[in-house]
This record gives C-alpha cells, sequence and structure tokens, in this order.
C-alpha cells in the first residue's frame, strides 16, 4: 500500500523517481518498471501467482496418507527406509526430506538419536630411533639437550643387526 502510495506521487509528478527508489528499496531501473505497472492500478503491483496455491505442492490427500501407512504399516522404519518402502510397495516416489518434513509436522520422531562424535585421544609419540627420544615427550620439552654429545648413536644401524661400515 505504501509503495503504491509513493508511486502514485511520483506519477502525479510530486516527487522524482530518482527520490522515490531508495524509498522503495529498488535501483532506479526496477523503479521505472514499477511507476509503468503502477498505471494499472494497485493489483498490477502484486505478483501474478498471488493468492494460488504452488505449482509443486502435493495433495493433502497424499500427505494424509503418507502419515498413516507411517503410523501403521511402517511404523519401526526411519525417513530413509519408510521413503524406499514407498518407492518400492506402494510405488510413490517422495524425497526423503519430504517425509521427513511431514512425519516432523505429524509429531512422529525419528528413531535413532544422532549421538555427538566420541572425542579421539591421540597416542604418545614413540621414540625415534637414533634420536634422543621424542621431540613431543615432557621429558625433551623439561630437561636441557644433554644427549646429543654422545660419541655413539643410540639405537642406530648396529643394534638392528646390520654391519657398521
Amino acid at each position: 500500500m505504501k509503495r503504491y502510495e509513493l508511486l502514485k506521487q511520483v506519477l502525479e509528478g510530486k516527487v522524482s523517481l530518482a527520490a522515490a527508489a531508495p524509498a522503495l528499496g529498488v535501483s532506479y531501473r526496477q523503479a521505472k518498471r514499477l511507476k509503468r505497472k503502477a498505471d494499472a492500478g494497485l493489483a498490477a503491483l502484486a505478483h501474478g501467482n498471488r493468492g494460488h496455491p504452488p505449482a509443486n505442492k502435493l495433495d493433502q490427500e497424499l500427505r494424509a496418507r503418507v502419515i498413516t501407512w507411517s503410523q501403521e504399516r511402517y511404523a519401526d522404519f526411519n525417513d530413509t527406509h519408510f521413503t524406499e518402502m514407498l518407492a518400492q510397495r506402494e510405488g510413490l516416489t517422495l524425497s526423503r526430506e519430504t517425509v521427513r518434513c511431514w512425519r516432523r509436522q505429524a509429531g512422529i520422531k525419528p528413531k535413532c538419536r544422532r549421538r555427538a562424535p566420541q572425542h579421539r585421544r591421540r597416542r604418545e609419540r614413540k621414540s625415534a630411533a637414533g634420536g634422543c627420544g621424542s621431540a613431543a615427550s615432557p621429558e625433551r620439552r623439561a630437561a636441557p639437550r644433554r644427549c646429543c654429545g654422545m660419541a655413539a648413536p643410540i639405537g642406530g644401524s648396529a643394534s638392528r643387526g646390520r654391519p657398521v661400515a
């Protein structure tokens, strides 16, 4: 209503189209388009599908039938399995999301609650062969570097049974 009144003032010449465009919340080009429509009256500004149901809306009786099947024949099925059974046994192809929405709106709760993922702890790092120990070990971080000045490597190739060259 406010939009039409503002466009009416533009048509009468009281307000410029450039000043009315920001007030309408549209660009100048869209304001010109609305001005042409405003010549036809208030009803011309409304969308053509206003008051009509969407073209892809499913029947209420189909919905009622699906909810009845969900509560009676397929009471212990989850949403995905129920959708698959509707396609196989009843010859009714619906999306899983449609079935899920209908069941939740009818008050049918999901069969299995999803659990939060369990926290997994990482294992301690093993010491590397020939080294002073793990770089991530608490002893390594706390103690000063003493072991790296040794003459012979610890756990090197000699400890694995290979001859030293």
